[in-house]
């Protein structure tokens, strides 16, 4: 099938072509769309594939140290989310649907979240929550449907050298 670019696209599956058309394996391969920008946010923005050592035990730290990060992050994402759209839910916005800016999120979890789990006082976390999810709902982008990106090809041998690892 001919794209609007002008490009072909080939879409490759083990089901036979009288079973599925090609238009129901496009639609299919969109609903799965979720599950390749959460891998592409675990990838590049929490660096998963990037271990702080060599050892079994340190690599399956690092794996669940970012596990449990990206998931808190989806969890206070998901509470923003909810008070964001409330508060705009009786005005009259440029762009019908917004969204909390995912890359000031993970930048503010990764300096937050372990003041906010070690504060043993409740009132006092639950003001750090708060003012966290204050300066996420200040920080949205619009939701602009049908955009389209060239996509840059990047050919780095070893993207993750061990002195090179970020602290979250």
């Amino acid at each position: 099938m001919t794209l609007s670019t002008g490009e072909t696209e080939i879409l490759i599956t083990d089901v036979e072509a009288d079973l599925l058309s090609h238009e129901d394996g496009k639609s299919l391969y969109f609903k799965r769309w979720g599950i390749e920008t959460r891998f592409n946010e675990l990838k590049h923005q929490f660096e998963i594939e990037n271990f702080s050592g060599e050892t079994p035990t340190v690599i399956e730290q690092d794996f669940y140290a970012t596990t449990l990060l990206s998931n808190m992050a989806s969890l206070i994402e998901q509470d923003a989310q909810e008070e964001m759209q409330e508060r705009n839910a009786n005005k009259t916005l440029k762009y019908d649907e917004y969204k909390i800016n995912h890359n000031i999120l993970v930048g503010k979890l990764k300096n937050r979240l372990v003041e906010i789990l070690l504060e043993e006082d409740n009132e006092k976390k639950d003001a750090m929550y708060h003012r966290l999810i204050t300066e996420l709902k200040r920080n949205i982008v619009p939701v602009i449907k049908g955009r389209s990106f060239p996509r840059k090809k990047q050919n780095k041998a070893n993207k993750y050298a061990k002195t090179k690892r970020r602290c979250l």
